[in-house]
């Protein structure tokens, strides 16, 4: 279920909300509220995520999330037989962008 708010920087989603700063200030208490009830509030600026409201006693949870995040990132890589170096991957940046411009975009 979404909720639009008149602000077009105002999207609640239940479980989950994304609200701008402004309407952010405004509805402080009930994003707390949201909080302690388990949800998490992103607060954005001009749509872009910059700060989240998290329950506290959460951080466990978290933890091993990121834990199983850094496993899965390590067996990815350990699949990987010859690992580009940091050479390479400028290289491949800057032909990707030499190609882009040369494509009429810039």
């Amino acid at each position: 279920m979404r909720i639009r708010a008149d602000s077009d920087q105002v999207l609640i989603r239940i479980g989950a909300m994304d609200i701008g700063v402004y309407d952010a200030k405004a509805r402080f208490s009930e994003l707390v509220r949201a909080v302690e009830a388990g949800g998490e509030v992103t607060i954005t600026r001009h749509g872009r995520p910059v700060a989240r409201l998290v329950p506290v006693g959460d951080r466990a949870g978290r933890e091993r999330e990121v834990a199983e995040f850094l496993a899965r990132v390590r067996a990815l890589r350990a699949g990987v037989a010859d690992p580009p170096t940091g050479e390479e991957i400028v290289r491949w940046i800057r032909e990707g962008r030499e190609g882009r411009d040369a494509g009429g975009r810039g």
